[in-house]
């Protein structure tokens, strides 16, 4: 069955005109800002025509779905567009699952190269200052749709930044209907966002 399914997918990204590319640009100054290993499956290449800004540096993962970049000598916060993992690091303790620390440790696998290109879309920036994006590993793999694909997260979609909200709900109708990951445990049916 999921063979089929990653087929499925791979035909919707052809036939969107996926391929990787790269630019560059940093916030501020007019242009767009800026234990578990894994590896991120590799139909999720950017979209031809993106404009992906980088490389840059990881500089480290905060959680599930927040990584600290360098940016023109600045780290950078930045929040995955469009995807939610449990909470790992929240201030109320309470909040912090089990299911987060691994969600961070995939990722973090996910970025062990520790470098990577962004790709923005309408809102550069949420409330929390943070650098809104989608996140692209060296052979040019989108790390948001990787966590939705093996369960480690779940679709969070949020007005203006939805270009790729219907793929993502795609990817996530698949991997729940495959068990994938936290889907498996029922743990993602079991979360509540945070913001």
């Amino acid at each position: 069955m999921g063979i089929y399914i990653g087929i499925a997918l791979l035909a919707l990204l052809w036939m969107a005109g996926y391929q990787f590319g790269a630019n560059s640009g940093s916030p501020g100054n007019g242009a767009a800002p800026p234990a578990m290993t894994g590896s991120a499956p590799t139909h999720n290449a950017g979209p031809q025509g993106a404009e992906l800004h980088g490389p840059y540096r990881v500089e480290r993962v905060v959680d599930g779905d927040t990584i600290i970049v360098r940016i023109d000598g600045t780290n950078e916060r930045v929040r995955l567009i469009g995807v939610d993992a449990p909470e790992s690091v929240h201030p109320d303790a309470a909040r912090n699952t089990e299911e987060g620390k691994e969600a961070s440790e995939y990722l973090n696998g996910l970025l062990a190269d520790g470098i990577v290109h962004l790709e923005y879309d309408a809102a550069e920036r949420d409330r929390y200052g943070r650098i809104l994006a989608y996140v692209y590993d060296q052979d040019g793999n989108m790390i948001n749709a990787a966590l939705l694909e093996t369960g480690y997260a779940r679709t969070a979609t949020y007005p203006p930044n939805v270009k790729y909200a219907d793929l993502f709900s795609e990817i996530q109708a698949a991997a729940r209907e495959e068990g994938a990951g936290f889907w498996g445990t029922g743990a993602l049916g079991e979360y509540k966002y945070v913001d």
